[in-house]
């Protein structure tokens, strides 16, 4: 346990300072007691010179290859084996299925991160290209299969370029994106390329420039919608803002929680890979921090409502918060207290909780949460303990027979 934790720590230091990190998957480390080192390793200073075994190194595999793969069912327990087949499988008796052709798609800042699916060329077997515009100088971008999120090209670093390594398909890029430059309302032509040569999985990227154009982002923004998510609902369930048809702002009212500081983004169109956000973490509009996206770099970085003083807020009240478009592109995010008429009924619904809350704790109760955790005696109520004397103390369901 030690061995691995150290050899995932080493792994993330490297990914942390930009680097390769030496992959260990699917291997183990070989652990012996003491400080014996067995033949050949003699020289080793710590666990990573000590020898690893290759696991499951028979189920890996290239596109094209076949699994038998197995579900067994008995009652409540399940379980899932695979095996590979020998490529000189005798196929003729299974039933031949069409061959599936995979799509791809493209998703960046040119598309808001969303699914442009990419289209396929003729006369190159695995070539598909796409045209892009670019929004800002800079616009990055990666490469998806069927649509899937868990199906990602990606290179192996952030603003890549196209001789980076590409990896995937997997669910491991957020971040590393490919990079392109040029003026904005430039068109680029991307080409993306994976087929299969002698069993190996050839994979490339590349793009150039195709011709200038310009953008018209004031009428790109009259179908565009935005969202909050905030920590009052946890990050979920976005709340759609309203739009000024008058100015084309949005503006959306939030009440500030108990612990009187309220965390949020906007989200282009619902989108969580295109947040609108600050360049720093817990920014206040007090603080001259600067608004960036739609873009997927928002990762820990949210408007705090109510953390600075200048706020003048306190826990229960709403605010209003408002986006500001310049030329149809987001310009400022900003908030003021509003009386609401919703306040007093949050306040009413806060009350009944901790009345609630407390009635469950004196009776030893924890309420339905979900499937996972539904309702529930913890124990001997608060107030048959403060009789015997051992209000505090945990008192086990046994000792109240």
């Amino acid at each position: 346990g030690v061995q691995f934790e150290r050899l995932r720590a080493a792994r993330e230091a490297a990914l942390d300072a930009g680097e390769d990190p030496i992959e260990q998957d699917p291997l183990c480390v070989v652990a012996f007691v003491g400080d014996h080192k067995p033949a050949g390793h003699e020289d080793a200073q710590d666990e990573t010179g000590m020898p690893t075994a290759d696991l499951n190194a028979q189920f890996l595999g290239q596109p094209g290859d076949r699994y038998r793969i197995r579900l067994h069912v008995r009652g409540k327990y399940k379980r899932v084996e695979w095996t590979k087949l020998p490529e000189t499988i005798d196929t003729s008796a299974m039933e031949v299925e069409p061959e599936f052709a995979h799509r791809y798609h493209i998703i960046g800042e040119h598309n808001y991160w969303t699914f442009d699916e990419m289209e396929p060329a003729t006369g190159e077997e695995g070539l598909h290209i796409a045209t892009v515009q670019l929004l800002s100088d800079k616009s990055h971008f990666q490469v998806y299969r069927d649509g899937d999120w868990d199906q990602g090209f990606h290179p192996s670093i952030a603003g890549a370029s196209s001789s980076s390594e590409i990896r995937g398909p997997d669910a491991l890029g957020h971040g590393t994106n490919w990079q392109i430059s040029g003026a904005v309302g430039d068109f680029f032509k991307v080409e993306f390329r994976r087929r299969r040569v002698g069993g190996a999985d050839e994979r490339c990227v590349r793009w150039g420039f195709d011709r200038a154009g310009s953008v018209d982002f004031e009428e790109h923004a009259k179908s565009h919608k935005y969202f909050c998510i905030s920590s009052s609902t946890n990050f979920e369930a976005p709340s759609e803002m309203r739009r000024d048809e008058a100015n084309g702002h949005f503006s959306l009212e939030l009440p500030v929680g108990r612990s009187g500081v309220e965390y949020f983004q906007l989200l282009h169109n619902g989108n969580y890979m295109a947040a609108l956000h600050p360049d720093i973490k817990d920014a206040s509009m007090h603080d001259g921090h600067k608004l960036k996206g739609p873009d997927d770099g928002g990762a820990d970085k949210f408007w705090a409502i109510g953390q600075n003083p200048k706020d003048e807020l306190k826990p229960g009240d709403h605010v209003i918060i408002h986006l500001h478009l310049q030329g149809g592109r987001p310009m400022r995010v900003w908030w003021e207290r509003h009386d609401s008429p919703e306040a007093h009924n949050h306040y009413l619904a806060w009350g009944s909780e901790r009345i609630f809350e407390r009635h469950c704790r004196l009776l030893g109760f924890a309420p339905y949460q979900s499937k996972e955790q539904p309702a529930q005696r913890l124990g001997r109520a608060d107030f048959q303990a403060a009789e015997r004397g051992i209000l505090g103390k945990t008192t086990p369901l046994s000792l109240m027979e």
